[in-house]
């Protein structure tokens, strides 16, 4: 479901808040967007002054936006490593792919959490905002997030739907924090116990 109708989506998250709410004397607004394949937690606001305070918070990166991601392969590191690239889209409007090697500045942290069957649970601890960021940051080091096959993964997890991206936790500042777990299927569930103990 996309965050904004479009001409070939017009079922829209931000439609069927308009929809549920028609009486609110502030029709609920997204105060953020995911890509169309990413799934997971998206704020949206009940008042003009909270969206407001959200969308500053996003625009002066200081929401903490956690990510869950199964990757193919073998994660060569156990502690926590920071990505940093320069990342631009290319391509004709429609088809656009985003690629490393120049542009705007993309970084985020990246912690192992599980290994399973040929994949590595991942958290993402996203610092920028890029289009295909953790997508594309994490295929260059030749671990695809699994189901991706626009970035080079080969397959899915068995039973996975879409790609295995998950907008998980977004902590606001002044401590209010929001989570939701995956909706990963077919042994790739992430159990309750393991998100918990993720710090």
């Amino acid at each position: 479901l996309p965050a904004q109708p479009g001409s070939k989506h017009p079922d829209a998250l931000s439609s069927r808040l308009a929809a549920a709410y028609p009486e609110a004397p502030f029709t609920p607004t997204l105060a953020h967007r995911l890509d169309k394949d990413t799934s997971g937690l998206i704020l949206a606001a009940k008042t003009y002054r909270a969206l407001r305070a959200a969308q500053d918070a996003f625009r002066n990166h200081t929401v903490l936006k956690d990510y869950l991601a199964w990757v193919e392969g073998v994660w060569p590191e156990a502690a926590p490593l920071t990505l940093y690239d320069l990342l631009e889209k290319q391509g004709p409007s429609g088809r656009e792919k985003v690629t490393p090697g120049a542009g705007k500045e993309a970084l985020c942290e990246v912690r192992p959490i599980l290994a399973k069957e040929g994949h590595a649970l991942l958290l993402v601890r996203l610092f920028t905002g890029r289009t295909h960021q953790i997508r594309v940051q994490l295929s260059s080091r030749g671990h695809p997030i699994a189901g991706d096959v626009k970035y080079g993964s080969r397959s899915g997890p068995p039973g996975a739907q879409g790609i295995c991206l998950h907008a998980w936790r977004l902590a606001l500042p002044g401590g209010q924090v929001f989570t939701a777990p995956p909706p990963w299927r077919g042994g790739f569930e992430v159990s309750p116990q393991i998100l918990k103990a993720v710090p």
